[in-house]
């Protein structure tokens, strides 16, 4: 019976100790602090391909690669596999076993293969050419194209309507055997006083492969010498994108 009343009185003690320390104690105070806004945009849906495997690359991820091309890319961000003769140079794709010539490349809805040789060279394309990017895996003639047994690479640029005034973007590499690029380039929104909005993107590309070895010659197994020959490649390029906004939400573009 003792044992019960002693354990009655520490509840009652306890219980009041809870409701008279909180009166006594003090805690630190921190100036609320605003966090800036992230935005991660993803590639939206595609009309037409539902049930078909896309997959779709978010902002963020296109921004760790800007200033690579867009062979460079897919080569760390996908299972795809590529044939490159050397730095620079032709940089063909091997999608899903099928050749170069199997897989479609659309840049804002236009096959941007070449009609000669019905591939992409994809070291000629910069990652900050396009805003929004997805990978489609498997056959889809009926969406994209005949070429797209393999699957196809979906390539779009979008305006950014929220953006305020204009945006620059200038950015250079250097690399072994003395290679290098640039690439400069702005991003504008202008409103004006008829309801209209306008924005645009302007970018200017350029590199420069020397692909100076340090080794002169090669040695094969039967002990025959044979010259190595630095090839060279320079690329130049131009990308405008500009776009008109109405009112009632209708957009002219031109790419």
């Amino acid at each position: 019976m003792s044992l019960v009343v002693y354990s009655v009185r520490f509840r009652i003690l306890f219980s009041l100790l809870g409701l008279v320390l909180p009166l006594f104690g003090y805690a630190q105070e921190i100036a609320n602090k605003q966090i800036d806004e992230v935005k991660v945009k993803g590639f939206a849906s595609e009309h037409f391909m539902a049930g078909l495997k896309v997959q779709k690359i978010d902002s963020a991820t296109l921004a760790r690669f800007q200033f690579q091309t867009l062979a460079d890319f897919l080569q760390f961000q996908s299972p795809i596999a590529f044939k490159s003769y050397g730095s620079g140079q032709l940089t063909s794709i091997s999608f899903r076993g099928t050749s170069a010539m199997h897989t479609a490349v659309l840049w804002n809805g236009l096959n941007i293969n070449s009609p000669m040789a019905g591939q992409t060279d994809f070291s000629t394309v910069p990652v900050l050419g396009f805003d929004e990017m997805s990978v489609q895996y498997g056959s889809a003639a009926s969406c994209v194209g005949t070429d797209a047994v393999g699957g196809s690479i979906l390539l779009s640029s979008v305006p950014k309507w929220k953006q305020k005034g204009a945006n620059f973007t200038v950015g250079s590499q250097y690399g072994s055997f003395d290679n290098y690029n640039g690439q400069t380039g702005f991003r504008f929104v202008k409103n004006s006083k008829s309801d209209l909005q306008f924005s645009g993107k302007t970018l200017l590309y350029a590199s420069q492969y020397n692909n100076h070895f340090n080794a002169t010659e090669r040695i094969d197994n039967a002990g025959k010498t044979y010259p190595i020959e630095p090839s060279e490649t320079a690329q130049k390029g131009l990308i405008q994108d500009l776009y008109l906004k109405k009112k009632n939400g209708n957009i002219l573009s031109l790419n």
